[in-house]
């Protein structure tokens, strides 16, 4: 007869339940008041006590060991050799042949597929990489233009491609569904990293077999993509509507991204796109003027510590840049300035004024809780504020580096 107890770190016993037949999980650990780690034990009892059955513990934890194997082994679902796997054309892809708008008349490239030769602008933008026919970048020069043709982009987003601004790639593959079971997809054997961001996926299947999404007993997680792996119940729901002799496979792209730094303005420009693709207008209203503010200040501080990198210097800018000169005028003032200092091209006031226009529905959300008049977005103006968001930031990447 065994029951289940509580042993402290040093091995003492703490409690001890009831007894019972059955086993249940033995690596369970759960936290005090105290933050006192406790592992529950199965409990034999010998004279009278409760003391932990080393060797049925033992026992117990091979054979969950060798039924969780068994179980991933039989749910794995395996990639059909005759398609191709793993990774597509990224936009970081042949960088050293970059051409910019201008020189390449504005006219579309190879990567034109969606849109996708714009965002790789924006990309090569912010991360400094210069034409190769004129060792520079044309996107500068051209700002209201190319803010336009952003618009035009961010409002078919086919495939979620905005994310690529950002540098995600895609891997793809094609495998066979096993029917009546749990079927589980690993992204690393589509090679993608552990650590990866999973941003989007695109499913295609052919055949009689259609993947239902699992979900927990709360139906609010259902969207959250596991980084690792993906799981989902093939069903023959189409059987009688559109019935198939094709194989039941399934096609998958994913696009993920990895960060090599927690570059925060990053990460809220992605958080934007987020929003905009869930359609949280409100949301994507914080996350994109955030990544500009971050960057604006970024700016100015760098600036103006050049002179005076001490601690007490570095303090003094971060004191002014909280108190005295705030965003709107770094946004209105500063930017400029240190531009011109820097010989270097500004952002346009037209720009300017957007992103103005930008930081005030912000203003209204944080003092408010609403936009003025309670008012909706409309789908254009979401349309507009991400590509601000892409287009404001990618600049002032290029400022930020360049200075």
């Amino acid at each position: 007869m065994f029951g289940y107890g509580k042993l402290n770190s040093e091995g003492s016993l703490i409690s001890a339940t009831n007894q019972h037949d059955d086993f249940e999980e033995l690596s369970n650990f759960e936290q005090d008041k105290d933050k006192k780690f406790y592992r529950y034990y199965k409990l034999e009892k010998v004279d009278g006590k409760y003391i932990p059955n080393i060797e049925k513990i033992e026992e117990e934890k091979v054979k969950s060991e060798q039924f969780l194997k068994q179980q991933k082994t039989e749910r794995k679902a395996n990639f059909n050799t005759k398609y191709p796997l793993g990774f597509t054309q990224s936009i970081s892809d042949n960088l050293k042949e970059y051409t910019c708008p201008k020189c390449r008349d504005y006219e579309p490239t190879l990567d034109n597929i969606f849109g996708v030769h714009i965002l790789k602008d924006m990309y090569c933008l912010r991360n400094n990489i210069d034409c190769i026919q004129c060792t520079a970048n044309s996107s500068i020069n051209e700002q209201i233009k190319m803010l336009k043709m952003l618009i035009e982009v961010v409002k078919y987003n086919a495939f979620n491609e905005v994310y690529k601004t950002l540098g995600s790639q895609t891997n793809i593959g094609t495998i066979l569904m096993k029917k009546n079971q749990i079927n589980d997809i690993y992204f690393e054997e589509m090679g993608i990293p552990k650590d990866a961001n999973i941003l989007d996926m695109n499913l295609t299947p052919s055949g009689n077999l259609f993947p239902l999404k699992l979900m927990s007993n709360n139906p609010r997680h259902m969207q959250e993509i596991n980084n690792n792996i993906f799981s989902f119940f093939p069903s023959n729901i189409f059987k009688e509507i559109i019935p198939s002799e094709r194989e039941d496979s399934l096609s998958i792209s994913v696009q993920w991204i990895l960060f090599e730094e927690d570059d925060i303005s990053d990460i809220n420009l992605l958080q934007a796109m987020d929003n905009y693709i869930d359609n949280k207008p409100l949301e994507l209203i914080m996350n994109a003027n955030r990544t500009l503010e971050l960057l604006c200040n970024q700016i100015c501080f760098k600036e103006f510590v050049k002179d005076n990198d001490s601690n007490k210097g570095k303090k003094s800018v971060e004191d002014f840049l909280v108190t005295g000169a705030t965003y709107g005028h770094q946004l209105n003032h500063l930017l400029s300035l240190i531009c011109k200092s820097n010989n270097l091209t500004p952002i346009e006031k037209e720009l300017i004024s957007k992103i103005n226009w930008l930081r005030k529905l912000r203003n209204d959300i944080a003092h408010r809780g609403q936009i003025k008049d309670n008012r909706e977005l409309t789908k254009k103006e979401k349309e507009e504020i991400l590509a601000i968001a892409i287009l404001g930031s990618s600049l002032m990447k290029y400022i930020y580096k360049k200075i």
